[in-house]
């Protein structure tokens, strides 16, 4: 099961041809045995993990309720409104995953996009997720201030890949 769940992600990561994803984290750059930039700031210690998701991929593991790790601070290469979030994880039965990724737009205007994901229990590939935005449409986004991932719920989440775009959810 686990070669399938790696071949979608594989797959889901294509994009297509020509494609600009203008922010992906896949959390495989190591600063001190965690992905550079992230920590965990929400939580019991070690409530956020490295760890191996599938064979050759990494990631992080969320356990406990409200659990939160922030990370993923990055100037995109172009200006261009976020619209979507797609994460690539798993969660036990009754956890979800809230994201809050802080941005500047082009005006230098500071804002706030979020979205919940509630992957299932599996590995399967990333389902598009609308981010909302405050009212009136930013004008385009030049930076990504922090990305903040907060774990509802029991059990544990696990996510491998996460990627902000600006493709139609619809």
């Amino acid at each position: 099961m686990r070669s399938l769940a790696a071949a979608l992600l594989v797959l889901a990561g294509c994009g297509g041809p020509g494609r600009i994803v203008p922010y992906e984290e896949d959390f495989e750059t190591l600063c001190d045995g965690t992905p550079c930039g992230w920590v965990q700031t929400l939580g019991p210690p070690g409530a956020v993990s490295y760890l191996e998701t599938i064979p050759g991929d990494h990631g992080l593991s969320f356990t406990g309720d409200g659990v939160v790790a922030r990370g993923g601070a990055r100037t995109l290469a172009s200006v261009s409104l976020l619209e979507i979030a797609e994460v690539s994880g798993r969660c036990d039965d009754g956890s979800s995953l809230e994201l809050r990724i802080s941005v500047i737009d082009e005006t230098g205007v500071a804002a706030t996009l979020e979205a919940v994901s509630m992957p299932g229990a599996e590995w399967s590939i990333p389902e598009p997720i609308p981010l909302s935005a405050p009212p009136g449409r930013l004008p385009g986004v030049r930076e990504v201030v922090g990305v903040l991932v907060r774990k509802l719920g029991p059990g544990a989440c696990e996510i491998d890949r996460l990627v902000l775009d600006v493709r139609s959810a619809i």
